[in-house]
């Protein structure tokens, strides 16, 4: 079966979520063109990005005893579908750039290499997000990917500390990526 394949077959009982996870894919896409990105590799990270969004935490905590990382069953549980997914992705022989941005697309990291950022970023401005801040990332990310990846970071920065979402995770990434605002 191919990852599209599969992602269809898991998304038959979820169908509000097919367009934004083809919408992540139309833009991870263009963004690996225009960036010097495995296009193909990026569309099937982004068919899997969201594969195991809607597993039960224990469905999570078996596969993470099953594949021998039980201590991801830490983290906290909004974390749990891109590193399980990340799994499934490894099944698939993608290379290992594609691999971790499926497992970090949702707090990202320090030290992101570009297709990382491209599935981070895809993921939050693709046309089904509804936060007006979104258009004027898609269109920043069309011309300079760095300045619409830091941009999106100083966005959510300001929403996760609002929505008490603020964790070490997505702090990593924001002290490493936009330190002037964690500074604030």
């Amino acid at each position: 079966m191919t990852i599209q394949e599969r992602f269809y077959d898991v998304y038959t009982a979820f169908p509000g979520r097919i367009p934004h996870v083809e919408g992540v894919k139309t833009w991870a896409e263009f963004l690996a063109e225009k960036n010097g990105v495995d296009a193909d590799q990026m569309a099937q990270a982004a068919y899997l990005h969201d594969l195991t969004k809607y597993e039960p935490d224990g469905w999570h905590h078996a596969l993470f005893d099953k594949s021998g990382v039980p201590a991801w069953k830490a983290l906290p549980p909004f974390m749990y579908h891109g590193y399980s997914a990340s799994l499934i992705a490894a099944e698939y022989e993608l290379d290992q750039v594609f691999i971790d941005a499926v497992k970090h697309h949702t707090t990202g990291r320090a030290n992101m290499q570009t297709a990382e950022k491209i599935l981070m970023l895809a993921d939050k401005i693709e046309p089904s997000r509804p936060y007006p801040e979104a258009a004027t990332l898609r269109d920043l990310a069309t011309h300079d990917l760095e300045a619409a990846f830091k941009a999106m970071l100083h966005h959510l920065y300001g929403f996760d500390q609002t929505h008490g979402r603020l964790n070490a995770y997505n702090y990593e990434t924001y002290a490493f990526y936009i330190p002037e605002r964690v500074a604030e």
